[in-house]
């Protein structure tokens, strides 16, 4: 499979617009991504399974994150560079990244947030651009 280099937010955001009308667009990512919600004092994590041949883009955090891929091989665009991910891969996310990501195989992605919040949707208001 040839690399695709998305160079800009620009360009991650035209490529969002152009999911929406293919067969079997998920806004969202519920319908075929699997999404587990976790909670401790202080933390909240979202764990995403993607199976394979998926193609997402991520939402834009208001704070510094980690995320680890515990499952699976990604290509991940971050406006300018791509790499390749095999698991187990954990990095921090700074503020503001936008994201395209394809699964080449069912995959495991989750994201860690400092956070004293526990409803999904108030926590996603809080830390969501």
């Amino acid at each position: 499979m040839k690399e695709v280099v998305i160079r800009s937010r620009a360009n991650i955001l035209a490529l969002e617009e152009c999911m929406k009308d293919l067969p079997g667009y998920d806004d969202g990512g519920d319908e075929i991504c699997q999404i587990t919600h976790y909670h401790a004092p202080g933390v909240y994590a979202r764990e995403m399974w993607m199976p394979a041949d998926t193609l997402i883009t991520g939402k834009i955090h208001l704070t510094e994150h980690l995320n680890m891929l515990s499952q699976g091989k990604v290509s991940v665009s971050n406006q300018g560079d791509s790499i390749t991910m095999e698991a187990p891969y954990t990095f921090v996310s700074p503020i503001g990244t936008k994201r395209a990501i394809y699964a080449h195989e069912d995959s495991t992605w989750t994201t860690i947030h400092a956070t004293d919040l526990t409803d999904p949707e108030e926590i996603e208001e809080d830390i969501i651009a």
